[in-house]
């Protein structure tokens, strides 16, 4: 069976660790920040649609075709 990455990061001298510990921690740092970009964006584009449905169909009530949107959603 071979070595684990974590045997071989073992192996490396101290300062090579260190290295690899220090991207590591920011490498999960921009994961992170970018989980929550998506997150934000998705609530955003959520928003967006409810407010644009909300739109239309305030825009189409006030010419008479609520019903027609309705019957497609």
């Amino acid at each position: 069976m071979g070595i684990s990455l974590r045997e071989k990061i073992k192996q490396l001298p101290e300062e090579q660790q260190q290295q690899i510990a220090e991207r590591s921690a920011e490498l999960i740092a921009e994961e992170k920040k970018r989980q929550q970009l998506r997150q934000l964006l998705k609530i955003a584009q959520e928003q967006n649609g409810d407010f644009l449905q909300i739109a239309l169909i305030d825009t189409l009530s006030s010419k008479g075709t609520e019903s027609t949107i309705k019957n497609i959603y």
